[in-house]
């Protein structure tokens, strides 16, 4: 199991098991499905700026 910061919403994603899922989860947060096998996030970013 291992606990992975979502690259688009910055979410702690807790007790992860990669292996079974072949590096693929669901952020708790944001929902946005993450590879972990990839280099870089796939997907427009969904943070909002800060102002």
């Amino acid at each position: 199991m291992e606990n992975k910061k979502c690259p688009y919403c910055g979410a702690e994603n807790k007790n992860l098991n990669l292996s079974e899922s072949e590096g693929l989860y669901e952020c708790c947060n944001c929902g946005k499905v993450v590879d972990t096998k990839a280099e870089k996030a796939t997907a427009e970013c969904c943070k909002k700026d800060k102002k």
